[in-house]
């Protein structure tokens, strides 16, 4: 069933008609986010509520992540919510990827997460995952064909990311 479901995603990138494929369960969203990074050919951008472990520190996300990343013109910039004191100890995907010179990691300030309730990530401002309620797992993603939305999402990105803070990394 799953692997159905990567299919439907991997195809709907490969054809870019901008189709609405639906996303209803956290391992869903991690296939979303893997199909990304194995397609993504420019750059990635992440904002989450809380870079939820099980929706990105799973091998399979984390392999395609750090595929995208070898390549030095590719960029990852991802905003997190609830960055939370236990982001350093408890989530792989922050360990492995916040020293890489092409990944940014920002934490949006309190007042700003305020103003919005949504999630999205944008990839190569032509396609997207956009959940409408962050407190829910249920989103949309569009590959290609609603390019307007994408860049829409990135414009609002680009704004939070110009107020977030930067996640230090440490060593």
């Amino acid at each position: 069933m799953l692997n159905d479901y990567k299919i439907e995603v991997l195809t709907a990138i490969s054809i870019k008609d901008g189709d609405p494929i639906y996303n209803g369960s956290v391992k869903h969203a991690s296939i979303l986010t893997e199909c990304a990074f194995l397609t993504a050919s420019r750059s990635i951008k992440i904002l989450t509520n809380k870079l939820d472990k099980e929706a990105y520190a799973v091998p399979e996300v984390m392999a395609a992540a750090s595929s995208f990343l070898q390549n030095r013109d590719h960029e990852l910039q991802v905003l997190v919510e609830d960055a939370g004191d236990d982001l350093e100890s408890l989530n792989g995907f922050y360990k492995k990827f916040k020293n890489y010179e092409n990944v940014t990691f920002k934490t949006v300030p309190e007042g700003v997460k305020k103003k919005y309730i949504y999630n999205f990530f944008v990839m190569d401002n032509d396609s997207y995952r956009l959940e409408h309620d962050r407190a829910k797992t249920e989103a949309v993603a569009s590959f290609g064909g609603d390019t307007q939305a994408a860049k829409h999402l990135t414009g609002i990105f680009n704004a939070i990311w110009g107020r977030s803070e930067a996640l230090a990394p440490t060593a």
